[in-house]
């Protein structure tokens, strides 16, 4: 469970590090931004890890041409920090040059890197990627088998320390048993699974529909990260289910997510979210209509900024309201 929060955390902090290192970069478009790139190309040689994954990562959000070459390089690093911004910058510039390299790091000891570099091959959308994903999911689902025949083992189940003599996995698992150990190993099945996905092979989005019914909370929020990144029509209907789970964080979780894709047919369900027990959910969801902009929600939205019994939900409400224009309603 805590390997898995671990790898969680990291990956968010790649996301944040994103928007820090946009508003870094903000200036770039300036006449000296081509001695810039070339400095921070130098940067990856730098004696500090720090300082190399710093500049990985601010590569990535310029996106210049240059740098794939250099960020190749960098996937090689001692530093699995350096690795991790290297595959995701390489992502970020969408450059077919680095499909083989991203394709080599899939063998990456580290179980972060390759999630991680499974996002950038996802990203980058070349079909070439599909083989290698899906043989490495495989050799995922078969190191879960392996440990999991061992973890069992230590529990008291008796001997398992193979795929043959390993016990079926309980339905609705996502390729290994619901085990704390294996947790971390599910995480970066389902970043495999998400990019296939996203490269076209739907076969795959049950991974994601069933880690979202999982009892395990993290996974839950990977799958919806994932079908996040993913989008289009495939995301939107496991997310609409969502909503209706029984614990609070995973609805609200679903709404955030709605949001974030933008799809119209999410609007009906967050409207009726609007009216869940859990001011977080109503939160989220009245946020989340805000973003979709479809004014199919100002009235259900104005009855919330009205009537609600809690305040940030209201403001929430309100928020949404002027994102969506409600000085143009029809009285």
């Amino acid at each position: 469970m805590m390997m898995t929060a671990t790898i969680s955390r990291r990956v968010e902090k790649i996301r944040i590090k994103q928007v820090l290192s946009l508003l870094a970069l903000a200036a770039m478009a300036s006449p000296g931004a081509a001695d810039r790139v070339d400095e921070l190309i130098g940067d990856l040689d730098d004696g500090d890890w720090q300082v190399r994954a710093e500049a990985a990562m601010a590569l990535g959000e310029i996106g210049d041409e240059r740098a794939v070459g250099p960020l190749v390089e960098a996937l090689k690093d001692d530093v699995r920090e350096v690795r991790l911004n290297a595959a995701w910058a390489l992502g970020e510039t969408g450059d077919e040059r680095a499909i083989d390299p991203l394709v080599a790091a899939l063998n990456d000891q580290v179980r972060e890197v390759r999630c991680v570099v499974a996002i950038a091959l996802g990203k980058i959308g070349d079909e070439r990627a599909i083989g290698p994903l899906k043989e490495a999911l495989k050799e995922e689902d078969l190191d879960a088998s392996i440990v999991s025949g061992e973890a069992l083992e230590d529990r008291g189940y008796g001997k398992a320390v193979s795929p043959e003599t390993v016990p079926q996995k309980p339905e609705g698992s996502v390729g290994c048993p619901c085990i704390p150990d294996l947790c971390d190993h599910c995480v970066v099945q389902l970043c495999f699974a998400s990019s296939l996905v996203k490269l076209g092979r739907d076969e795959y989005l049950d991974r994601l529909t069933l880690a979202l019914r999982g009892e395990d909370r993290y996974l839950r929020k990977e799958a919806m990260g994932a079908l996040v990144r993913i989008g289009g029509p495939g995301a939107v209907d496991p997310l609409i289910e969502a909503l209706k789970d029984e614990e609070p964080r995973v609805r609200s979780e679903a709404a955030r997510s709605l949001g974030e894709i933008r799809d119209p047919r999410g609007v009906d369900p967050l409207i009726e979210a609007l009216k869940d027990e859990d001011p977080w959910v109503r939160w989220e969801a009245a946020r989340a209509l805000g973003e979709i902009g479809d004014r199919r929600a100002l009235y259900p939205l104005v009855d919330l900024a009205s009537e609600d019994g809690e305040r940030g939900v209201r403001e929430a409400a309100g928020r949404a309201l002027e994102r969506i224009g409600f000085g143009e309603m029809d009285i």
